[in-house]
């Protein structure tokens, strides 16, 4: 509820600054922005609180890590959910967005669950984010069941300690001021339950 009333805000003071730039909001863009709210609205009300069910044993790409482990020692993960079956340039730009994120977290509290079948081509694709500190595990394409995963495109979300689902955020590398107000709002939440 909190993440859609910010979605709503964010529309507004979007247009607003577009309008005090002295740039004129044309209603094709502003049926863009909230087209893509609306999309992920849905997906959002869809995937929260669903439960995020997943092998106990998962273990990092490295190998040093255990899934449930990390996310019992941190309580609560954020969580960017990639797969070879998304848009590549989508993968690349949020790939080298979470320098960003992780800068405004904790180490380990952001993480990459990727499916890949090529797993040299996870390797390679993820060097640049394991030398950041971001954990990244490999997990079969059948073994993630949110909603969200039908819309086949890069996201994020927040993982609770009790394995619950909340802040679903599909970035658009178009509007790149909502993944920066996501990514302050992530990490506000997740710094605030310290």
């Amino acid at each position: 509820m909190i993440s859609r009333l910010l979605s709503l805000l964010l529309v507004v003071s979007m247009a607003q600054a577009c309008k005090q730039k002295g740039n004129s909001v044309q209603p094709g863009n502003v049926e863009s922005i909230v087209s893509v709210f609306a999309q992920d609205m849905y997906y959002e009300q869809l995937t929260d609180d669903q439960q995020f069910v997943i092998d106990s044993n998962l273990n990092s790409l490295n190998e040093s890590l255990l899934f449930d482990s990390l996310l019992k020692q941190q309580g609560q993960l954020v969580i960017l959910r990639i797969s070879d079956q998304n848009c590549s340039v989508c993968v690349d730009a949020e790939l080298e967005e979470l320098e960003e994120l992780q800068g405004r977290l904790m180490e380990n509290q952001v993480v990459v669950l990727a499916s890949f079948e090529n797993k040299r081509e996870l390797r390679i694709l993820t060097k640049g984010v394991e030398k950041l500190g971001v954990p990244i595990f490999s997990i079969r394409f059948d073994k993630v069941d949110l909603a969200i995963e039908e819309a086949n495109i890069p996201y994020y979300f927040a993982l609770s300690s009790d394995r619950s689902v909340s802040n679903v955020f599909i970035p658009k590398k178009s509007f790149p001021d909502l993944t920066n107000a996501y990514f302050t709002a992530i990490a506000s939440k997740l710094n605030s339950t310290r």
